[in-house]
């Protein structure tokens, strides 16, 4: 038992001394960082994770702030690309912060094997879902958890709400307003055409210029 305190603290002191380095090294630079450092209990050797940084988008509707980066919005494009001429989808993994009122969505978990993908039509399935969200969930300490759904147009179709878009996206309303939450779909069209819908179907647009 002592041992294993000495060890604890041994540890606490290395990150101490690593964070008070790396609080330099951050301040000296002028570009965006994330990286996590880790030590072997055993050697004491540390281990540094470097990951990348992405521009970030912030997008208010109405008074709810929706936080992306340009990382999931690509892979959601990637997505959508792999599946066409079919459309495809998923949920949207993050978390809200309701004090300042802001959702921010930082991946997803792709189309499960029992959706049903045609060329204008999409019908996700549930098969593994609820295992995989809630395994991220507890992985994440509570930080991460579904926050809404998006799905693929195809290409030359626009990115408005179809019948089927608004039925769901009442589904979702009810369903997330028991816990207070805003309802969130994004429909991912050809190019950069993309929308956001949030809450009482405010929306924003991202389409490619011409």
């Amino acid at each position: 038992m002592v041992l294993c305190r000495f060890r604890d603290v041994a540890l606490v002191a290395l990150h101490a001394a690593v964070g008070s380095q790396a609080v330099r090294v951050v301040r000296a630079s002028t570009e965006a960082t994330i990286r996590v450092w880790r030590a072997d209990p055993t050697t004491m050797a540390v281990s540094i994770l470097t990951l990348p940084v992405y521009p970030v988008r912030r997008i208010v509707l109405g008074d709810w702030t929706l936080v992306i980066d340009e990382w999931l919005v690509a892979r959601l494009k990637g997505l959508r690309s792999d599946r066409l001429p079919n459309e495809t989808g998923g949920v949207l993994l993050g978390m809200y912060d309701l004090t300042r009122r802001t959702v921010y969505v930082v991946d997803t978990i792709p189309s499960p094997p029992d959706s049903k993908e045609w060329p204008t039509l999409y019908i996700r399935g549930s098969e593994g879902l609820s295992g995989r969200v809630t395994d991220l969930t507890q992985r994440t300490a509570g930080q991460l958890e579904y926050v809404g759904e998006w799905h693929s147009h195809p290409d030359r179709c626009s990115c408005d709400l179809s019948m089927d878009d608004l039925t769901v996206f009442t589904w979702l309303t009810d369903h997330l307003a028991v816990a207070g939450l805003p309802a969130l779909m994004a429909i991912i069209g050809q190019g950069d055409a993309s929308r956001w819908f949030l809450g009482e179907m405010l929306r924003s647009e991202h389409t490619p210029k011409d």
